[in-house]
């Protein structure tokens, strides 16, 4: 892996002068004017944090990624061999599901990107379809790096459902204290390895998401004036073509927050499950060293209840809502200065 972070490193940083200094990006450009040749030259430049801090984590974190998802699967194998085959079967279907809608939007985006490059152009030269491909390989780093996060999330989901199921199966016959304690600490160490995951990828997260929204207000912004100055009835389709690329990539984003969400949102279900079954019995019981193993597991579901389960960047819906709506801001406003200065 840290061969291939050598590779594309420079490949990028070899490639970047000619990528922002190349009369080919003219091509894509709308009708060749200049501040649209501008916009296409800033998109490649505000590339370069996304890929920079992607390759610095990759390259870093190799080892605790992997220590990570170690983590998760020894957690499986340890713990959740007493779950029912019907039960473990419909949390894994769940599981792979989320992951092929992953992948599949991935390649999709990919598809469209290339599409959308030549569907520009009458007749690419040989430059372009170069610059198109380095274009390709920057997009196809940015989806490694997040399917590798959004697998890492799905592994999180899985261990929360597992303890999750855990709990509703169990009966009140073996509802017992070392039960809950044992619950609560395998929650103590999901949670562990989960602020492990969000602190090797919080900040290429960031950038990733940052550039994204570079991408995506440019795109738009071609889009509209596109819209607004060519009536020809034979360019819809291909319209409609580059919106499909656009929503694909914002479906992405909104397919790994949902998936954020919703771990995050079993998480709490557990530590309340959690809460009221240990305080409940810590109240009832009148045998002092059970009680004090339930007052145990209670404080331990405190302290994971004070413990920001997301690291530095707390990547949920409201955050994906917030960056479209960023998005749209700055789309407007690149709009209105545009119809301004035209």
């Amino acid at each position: 892996m840290k061969i291939y972070c050598v590779v594309v490193h420079v490949a990028y940083c070899g490639l970047l002068p000619f990528a922002a200094t190349s009369h080919h990006i003219e091509q894509v450009a709308f009708m060749q004017r200049r501040f649209y040749v501008m916009v296409n030259h800033a998109v490649t430049v505000l590339r370069l944090p996304s890929i920079i801090l992607t390759l610095w984590g990759i390259w870093i974190n190799s080892g605790r990624l992997f220590k990570v998802i170690n983590g998760f699967e020894r957690l499986r194998l340890d713990n959740f061999h007493t779950l029912s085959e019907a039960k473990r079967h419909e949390i894994l279907k769940r599981n792979d599901l989320l992951i092929w809608l992953k992948l599949a939007t991935a390649m999709s985006l990919m598809v469209m990107f290339y599409v959308r490059i030549f569907l520009f152009v009458r007749n690419p030269s040989f430059p372009l379809i170069l610059l198109a491909v380095y274009f390709g390989f920057l997009e196809s780093l940015t989806i490694f790096n997040m399917n590798f996060f959004f697998c890492g999330i799905c592994y999180v989901n899985c261990a929360l459902r597992y303890v999750k199921a855990e709990i509703m199966e169990s009966t009140p016959s073996n509802s017992i204290p070392w039960k809950t304690h044992h619950l609560s600490k395998i929650l103590e160490r999901i949670c562990h390895l989960t602020r492990e995951l969000i602190g090797i990828f919080q900040w290429q997260l960031l950038a990733i998401m940052l550039a994204d929204m570079v991408a995506l207000v440019s795109l738009f912004f071609n889009i509209i004036i596109w819209w607004y100055t060519s009536v020809e009835p034979l360019k819809l389709p291909l319209l409609l073509v580059t919106l499909q690329a656009s929503f694909i990539n914002i479906g992405e984003i909104f397919l790994t927050a949902f998936v954020c969400s919703d771990t995050k949102k079993c998480w709490k279900s557990i530590r309340q499950l959690l809460f009221e079954s240990a305080a409940r019995r810590a109240i009832s019981n009148d045998n002092m060293e059970q009680k004090d193993l339930e007052l145990f597991s209670l404080k331990m579901c405190v302290y994971q209840d004070n413990t920001n389960i997301c690291g530095f960047f707390d990547l949920d819906m409201r955050t994906a809502f917030n960056f479209l709506q960023a998005t749209a801001i700055n789309l407007i406003l690149l709009v209105q200065f545009d119809l301004k200065t035209s």
